[in-house]
């Protein structure tokens, strides 16, 4: 082949190629597939990208007592810059620092608490795209300080929080938490006053000023505000309060009354959710044997219906129908949660017994509905 016709021959390759490549351009940029995700590192390259910023982190925790809240705190001493480009910037949330991971709809991950904690991981756009990204993680020093220094870093870290975000619940809750698990009562009554200042409508600080308290007094206060910021949910909490101090007489009282209440689906200022609220109160009544409580509280929950189609309702149903002697009431509503609880998940368990002791009107079972997630409490797990 001459020069000639070499030159020809590439001349006219070449348009195919320009031709194939303005295709991929038009046909992926409407999916939402950026071309230049085509030509990303593998997730072993992305991993190594990351590892200064994830030892900055180790060392941050490690002086501060604390993670950062972002990674932006790094910035100077531990790292010299941290630059942002929407998108594709690495990312820190939840105790995970992450990354586009190299294929489209694909991340590549680091875990400091949790599945696969202290681990390098990339995950693709199926669900069983999971695998260990083999990178060395970070060295972890212990703590710089210990005591009451450590405490105070600490209180000194969530305060900058605040003072960033002086008008977001959760900071305050955080610190609240903070100083509720360090046993720090003292600081916790102050903290507590603080927030129900800034936040009157919110229940935690007046429940734990509540428990705090545990006179007549404070019980009258607690009281007092759940009828002034009258929801089923509040109500349940004042129930709690009661139930934390052996009075469960004073629980049904409360819950009796919650009856009436609006319920809140999904409240702004709790991690339990409306479900959760009467799942707890169907399950007192009930495990305490005023089974017409449980079923008037369970019928309100059918009534009000829950967020995501939640009918562990059901469950309690039968259960007190089955106490009560309603048998008929009690097939039907067991049957109808066990046939739920065999293709998804609920928050109700052991469905198949309840079923069984239905059909078998056996009274002598007592009905173990299991427990709920997350678990109540005031005060969780720490993550420092």
């Amino acid at each position: 082949m001459n020069a000639d016709t070499r030159k020809r021959t590439s001349y006219w390759l070449t348009i195919p190629c320009l031709v194939f490549g303005l295709a991929a351009l038009i046909f992926l940029t409407p999916l939402g597939i950026p071309i230049s995700m085509m030509f990303e590192s593998s997730p072993e390259k992305v991993a190594r990208s990351g590892q200064a910023i994830l030892q900055a982190v180790c060392d941050y925790r490690s002086d501060h007592g604390l993670f950062p809240e972002r990674l932006d705190d790094l910035v100077p001493t531990y790292l010299p810059k941290f630059e942002r480009k929407s998108g594709w910037s690495w990312d820190f949330y939840d105790l995970r620092l992450s990354h586009r991971g190299g294929q489209p709809h694909s991340i590549v991950f680091y875990r400091f608490a949790g599945l696969n904690a202290g681990e390098w991981h990339w995950h693709g756009d199926s669900a069983y795209a999971d695998r260990r990204v083999n990178i060395a993680g970070p060295v972890v020093r212990p703590f710089a300080l210990s005591g009451e220094a450590l405490l105070a870093s600490r209180l000194a870290e969530y305060e900058c929080r605040i003072g960033r975000h002086t008008n977001e619940i959760w900071f305050y809750a955080d610190k609240i938490n903070y100083v509720g698990t360090a046993d720090r009562q003292d600081l916790l009554r102050v903290e507590c006053e603080r927030a129900a200042k800034v936040f009157p409508d919110w229940w935690l600080p007046q429940m734990i000023l509540a428990d705090l308290g545990r006179n007549e007094a404070s019980n009258q206060r607690f009281e007092q505000w759940v009828r002034e910021h009258a929801t089923f949910n509040n109500y349940c909490y004042l129930a709690r309060h009661y139930r934390a101090g052996s009075n469960a007489v004073a629980a049904f009282k409360i819950l009796a009354e919650a009856l009436e209440q609006p319920i809140v689906k999904e409240p702004k200022d709790s991690k339990w959710l409306g479900a959760h609220c009467f799942f707890d109160a169907c399950q007192f009544a009930y495990e305490s044997a005023n089974y017409e409580l449980s079923l008037k509280l369970a019928r309100l929950w059918e009534k009000r219906g829950t967020t995501y189609g939640e009918k562990s309702w059901l469950a309690f149903e039968a259960a007190a129908e089955l106490k009560l002697g309603e048998f008929e009431n009690a097939v039907e509503h067991a049957t109808r949660i066990d046939d739920i609880a065999r293709k998804e998940e609920t928050c109700a368990k052991n469905t198949e017994d309840l079923l069984k002791a239905t059909k078998a009107r056996n009274t002598n079972l007592t009905y173990q509905a299991g427990s709920l997630e997350p678990p109540w409490t005031l005060f969780g797990e720490r993550s420092q």
